[in-house]
């Protein structure tokens, strides 16, 4: 994620956005960096915008077999989806010091999976040596501007 902010059309963004949200600075309204207990985090997805998901998972079980021994979809989902986006205060009060090694600030997708606004989901077969549970996910995230400002404008496309 951290390599997004790199290439246009986040690239022209940077400047604005991947600095620290304050409240109190008028000219920090699209920032992404968000402090959740000692930890920041940047998430690409957030404020005015949203995500639809176009998911493949690759695994070792045939086509289109969406329940197996390695869970069904709907966890694999909510797992994926809560792995996409920033930790709640909770969970990084339970996390405690497993995070300390991490990035500052931990580059993510969403600032919350309630922005995903739709998810396709396709299953095919992993044709690699891996054991029974190895999955392989590609995602293709479609950015969608929800509310057209002055700070949107450059992912609103044509």
């Amino acid at each position: 994620m951290k390599r997004l902010w790199d290439h246009p059309p986040f690239s022209d963004l940077k400047q604005d956005w991947l600095r620290d949200a304050d409240p109190n600075d008028p000219n920090a309204a699209y920032a992404r960096i968000t402090t959740v207990g000692a930890k920041k985090y940047a998430p690409i997805i957030g404020k005015d915008l949203a995500a639809e998901l176009d998911i493949i998972f690759l695994r070792q079980q045939p086509k289109g077999q969406l329940i197996g021994a390695g869970g069904d979809i709907d966890n694999r989902l909510k797992t994926l989806f809560d792995a996409l986006r920033m930790p709640s205060r909770g969970e990084v009060q339970q996390l405690g010091r497993a995070v300390a090694a991490d990035e500052d600030p931990l580059h993510c997708l969403l600032q919350d999976d309630a922005l995903i606004h739709r998810v396709n989901v396709q299953t095919d077969r992993l044709l690699k040596d891996a054991d029974q549970h190895s999955l392989v996910a590609i995602i293709q995230v479609t950015v969608l501007v929800t509310r057209l400002t002055y700070g949107t404008i450059t992912l609103a496309g044509d």
